[in-house]
């Protein structure tokens, strides 16, 4: 049976920049994270390809992105 690598579900626009949201899951020494969006404007090829390098410099493993509406939009 496998093991199961845990993670944490992390909200991009808390964090000043993309990469930070990255570090602080690195910080708790967790292999896996998923990504949670609510700015639309943060659904970009820059920002996609920011997150993969920055996972991959830490080590890190996306495993799932959550993009959803924030309460303005619903």
């Amino acid at each position: 049976m496998a093991k199961l690598k845990l993670g944490l579900i992390v909200t991009i626009d808390s964090f000043p920049n993309p990469e930070d949201a990255l570090d602080k899951v690195a910080s708790f020494g967790l292999p896996t994270c998923q990504l949670a969006f609510e700015d639309p404007a943060l659904y970009t090829r820059e920002v996609a390809g920011r997150l993969r390098k920055a996972a991959g410099e830490r080590g890190l493993e996306i495993t799932a992105v959550w993009a959803h509406c924030n309460k303005e939009q619903s």
